[in-house]
């Protein structure tokens, strides 16, 4: 089959002839071909029109349009500089849900997906209008070099080309490290901005409840009226004494203060460290409230206190059961100058005595002396089927402890202890203490203020009746604390446990008693640290370090997201650039370049090759886009050799077919 051969023009068309009339405006040729025939013309089946030439100008309309896009998009990679700028202003900013900072943390999370797709337009478009710019050039592009940009429009094939090349040129390495570029940006926008804890101190100010003030219901009368209140406390905090043993918090959350005999080997002032998890030794079952703690953070301060301690150098068994209000009388037969006059008595159960001296004096402690201890006195006896023939006896002397411990509470929604976790870390003697250890909380108001506790402790027989053979708890609390409540007889105090364990046990029953008695409301889970009208509250000083999540920025991938960003954008921009002064029509790239006119007369080769193989013999040939025919009234654009067929520059206005 025969193919005929592309007319061409052999002159110039006047003006007139084009604007006469419409179907003069070109020159057509019309040829019919048979099928059947070996090629040979029969007549007129179709008719192909050229179309006429035209002047090659591109409207500014077109060209200001196009420029605006393309800043537009250079200016969508500037934004990751902004981006990464405000990262570095909201830096250390908390990153509480709607500010600034937490906002820019979320568009973080977008950055890996629209930064590659941003890079990659820009990248393949700037590349392409590089190869379009030089192939019109007067000294051409060669077609290693058109390949190479042309063949590097996506990331992978930024890599596949050069290897398919065989192209290890300065070029190959310029290509990949701009695609490069891409992922390193992409990761940038991604890790520049991170959440981080960080640690805010200041000081805090908290009230707590003083262990031993002047006690409200210290007076029998004051008991009386609020036995029910304190029986009750006293009451379940003994039913919890398995779960108390383990806690550094009594029932309601108040702060138990630390034995400190028990980690001590001397005296001293020097603080004694307490190791997380080290089973601690509680004076008593009760602890004090504190409050105004911070709903966050955790909150370190010094609580200082006392309590009473029992000291019993006697105890053991005893011949005979005395009955301490026959063989106790109001006046001691003892040396003048001893300062014990009398016993308060209680009957804490049918079978057990317990009886504090009092002084016969104000206790005031003369300069450069102290004071005598009160004595406690405790017999009690067993029942056995016999009848009651083993006694316990006891007599010990009371003085007071003053510590501090260092605490650290968790932050409190409520604001009192009571809603927090709190650990005793250290405890140490109070080096200035406020009073002789001789003075007890029974000699702050009165002598003779151990009256209401005595009295409160004989009332709580009424409540302990004896049912079916079960003991007084207060009693049973010295030889089985877990079951005090409900339990029978477990034998003489002295024979089931020792004098240290008595002791603890004795200061637990009246340190628990004496504690909620300051004020059995606030100890009992409704503290109010406003109520200082009862002069029971003082004020402690606390540093609380508060947990925050902050807005943080990494310098490092901050420096790499401006480096990718601006890149992106001048990029962009050289693109636009070129794309503004190139003349020759947009072919790269696209399958329309086949039907382009070409002059190529040296750059020959086999029909079998590969576009690869193509460019690999004929790498370094020169082409560019060009008017071939530069001495015809109409010219035309081609892709040409550059020393092959004289080619020159194209012309903006001139016409070309």
């Amino acid at each position: 089959m025969s193919v005929p051969k592309q007319p061409r023009y052999e002159a110039v068309p006047s003006t007139t002839e084009y604007d006469t009339e419409a179907d003069e405006l070109s020159v057509t040729e019309q040829y019919v071909v048979d099928s059947n025939s070996n090629g040979e013309r029969h007549g007129k089946a179709a008719t192909v029109a050229l179309p006429p030439p035209q002047p090659l100008s591109i409207s500014w309309v077109h060209r200001c349009a196009r420029l605006v896009l393309d800043l537009v998009v250079a200016l969508l990679a500037l934004l990751f500089t902004y981006f990464g700028l405000m990262v570095r202003v909201y830096d250390r900013s908390l990153a509480e849900h709607g500010s600034v900072g937490y906002q820019l943390f979320q568009i973080s999370q977008y950055g890996p997906t629209f930064f590659p797709v941003l890079f990659a337009a820009i990248a393949s478009t700037s590349l392409k209008s590089i190869a379009t710019w030089h192939v019109q050039g007067s000294k051409g592009a060669s077609i290693g070099f058109l390949e190479q940009c042309l063949g590097s429009q996506t990331i992978s094939r930024a890599f596949t080309t050069q290897i398919n090349l065989r192209a290890f040129n300065l070029l190959a390495v310029v290509i990949v490290v701009i695609w490069c570029i891409s992922p390193l940006g992409s990761q940038a926008s991604l890790r520049v901005i991170f959440i981080a804890p960080t640690y805010l101190g200041k000081e805090i100010t908290l009230t707590a409840l003083k262990t031993f003030p002047p006690s409200l219901y210290s007076m029998y009368d004051g008991v009386t009226s609020t036995f029910t209140p304190i029986s009750s406390s006293l009451i379940a905090s003994i039913m919890a004494t398995r779960l108390l043993d383990t806690r550094n918090q009594d029932i309601w959350g108040n702060l138990r203060f630390p034995a400190i005999e028990f980690f001590e080997t001397m005296g001293g002032t020097d603080w004694i460290d307490i190791q997380n998890g080290q089973n601690v030794t509680y004076p008593s079952l009760a602890g004090m409230p504190v409050g105004d703690l911070p709903s966050l953070g955790n909150t370190s301060f010094t609580l200082s206190g006392s309590y009473l301690s029992v000291s019993c150098p006697i105890f053991g068994p005893t011949d005979q059961y005395r009955n301490f209000t026959k063989d106790l009388p109001s006046k001691l037969k003892s040396p003048s100058d001893d300062p014990m006059c009398a016993y308060q008595v209680a009957e804490i159960a049918m079978n057990a005595q317990l009886a504090i001296s009092n002084r016969c004096y104000a206790a005031t402690v003369p300069q450069g002396q102290s004071l005598e201890a009160r004595r406690l006195l405790w017999i009690s006896f067993s029942k056995t089927s016999g009848g009651y023939s083993k006694s316990t006896r006891a007599e010990c002397i009371l003085t007071t402890t003053y510590v501090d411990t260092n605490m650290t509470c968790t932050g409190s929604q409520f604001g009192e202890a009571s809603g927090s976790t709190c650990n005793p870390f250290a405890v140490r003697r109070t080096p200035d203490p406020p009073a002789d250890r001789n003075i007890t909380v029974f000699d702050e108001e009165d002598l003779y203020a151990d009256v209401g506790l005595l009295g409160l402790m004989t009332m709580l027989e009424t409540v302990f009746t004896e049912l079916d053979g079960k003991e007084n708890p207060l009693l049973v609390y010295f030889t089985n604390p877990y079951n005090a409540i409900g339990s029978g007889v477990t034998g003489p105090i002295h024979e089931v446990t020792d004098r240290a364990t008595f002791e603890l046990r004795m200061a637990q029953l009246l340190n628990t008693i004496a504690y909620i008695s300051v004020n059995s409301t606030a100890v009992t889970g409704n503290f109010d640290a406003t109520e200082r009208g009862l002069g029971t509250l003082f004020n402690i000083t606390g540093f609380t370090i508060e947990e925050r999540e902050v807005i943080r920025c990494n310098v490092v991938w901050l420096w790499l997201l401006t480096f990718a960003s601006l890149f992106a954008f001048v990029f962009a921009v050289a693109g636009a650039v070129l794309r503004l002064f190139t003349l020759t029509p947009d072919m790269l790239g696209s399958t329309a370049i086949a039907f382009l006119d070409h002059r190529l007369g040296e750059v020959k080769g086999s029909s079998t090759w590969s576009s690869d193989e193509w460019v690999r013999y004929h790498r370094n040939a020169k082409i560019r886009f060009g008017d071939v025919e530069p001495e015809a009234e109409v010219g035309r654009i081609a892709l040409a050799a550059v020393k092959g067929e004289a080619v020159r520059s194209v012309e903006k206005r001139r016409y070309y077919a």
